[in-house]
């Protein structure tokens, strides 16, 4: 990985919208975060169009940060984009009652902020900037789960970011589980989602373990047969594309993993144990996400790989 050294570095907005926040940050192509914003990500779903919205929530930040010489704008959706790079596919964990993203064409939308947009789903952006920090190779293999409020996957495959012949690829929260009656947002039933999400978990919570904050579930809870089952529900689509790729690396990480006493340990165990044996059981490694900032930082990497 090489950066333009030269006293003017290119830099670009990079946009993270996640189910329940997103981020905007302005960043130079070292990676280096020059100002950064969050905030929900209600603010997209009422007062008008969520393409709308975030031009302008956009075009705020630009202003009150003094932003004048970025290059691009890249943005992470909480769902697929479609193979023309354009159009986002429907946000199950973000609804509008306007007009949501889904089946918007986003790029057009935003061409009044007078820049190159350049869109993806936000895990592929999230991947993005673990590939840069961790400096992977042409010939590198690296899968990636978060588990947030869904469950965000994507593949990295000797030198490019997968997302199939329509863009919906490597969305492995969406495989469908023997026996699952659980109603995805998707629409469809029993998507692995339904049972090893952050939204799950949070119905969950609430159902049986309400006399403790949410916050402290794995912890006053910890050994509960709930939380066994949740671990191993995160566990099999993280084991059965490892089964599919034999990658180099698997990257674990989004919010449910940051809370307190999260059993690490037990989820990296279960996913070795439906691993097939010998390989590519013995040599998987598996580390934790470590890009600080990832979604935005990522967004803007793409962004500029896109316009130069």
């Amino acid at each position: 990985m090489s950066f333009n050294t030269n006293r003017t570095m290119k830099s670009a907005i990079g946009v993270d919208i996640g189910g329940t926040n997103f981020r905007i940050g302005w960043v130079r192509e070292d990676g280096t975060v020059l100002c950064l914003d969050k905030k929900p990500s209600k603010a997209l779903c009422e007062g008008g169009k969520a393409a709308d919205l975030l031009a302008e929530e956009i075009r705020t930040f630009m202003e009150a940060n003094g932003v004048r010489d970025a290059q691009a704008i890249g943005i992470g959706f909480p769902a697929p984009v479609a193979a023309d790079g354009r159009t986002v596919f429907p946000c199950p964990n973000l609804k509008n009652p306007d007009e949501g993203f889904g089946g918007v064409d986003v790029v057009s939308r935003l061409e009044s902020l007078g820049l190159p947009i350049a869109i993806a789903k936000d895990t592929d952006m999230l991947l993005q900037a673990e590939i840069m920090e961790r400096q992977m190779g042409a010939q590198d293999i690296v899968t990636a789960f978060y588990f947030g409020t869904g469950v965000g996957n994507s593949v990295y495959y000797r030198g490019n970011l997968l997302r199939g012949a329509h863009g919906s690829g490597c969305d492995a929260g969406h495989i469908p589980v023997l026996g699952g009656t659980r109603t995805c947002g998707c629409g469809k039933k029993g998507c692995i989602e339904c049972y090893a999400s952050g939204a799950y978990l949070a119905s969950l919570w609430e159902e049986r373990f309400a006399d403790c904050a949410l916050a402290d579930l794995f912890r006053v809870h910890k050994g509960a047969r709930e939380l066994a089952e949740f671990i191993e529900a995160c566990a099999i689509p993280v084991a059965a594309e490892i089964t599919i790729f034999d990658p180099t690396l698997v990257i674990l990480g989004g919010g449910i993993l940051g809370m307190d006493h999260f059993p690490y340990e037990k989820l990296t165990g279960k996913i070795y144990e439906h691993v097939k044996k010998p390989y590519p059981a013995e040599n998987m490694v598996i580390e934790r996400a470590a890009a600080v900032n990832a979604g935005v930082r990522g967004a803007a990497w793409y962004a500029l790989s896109h316009v130069f």
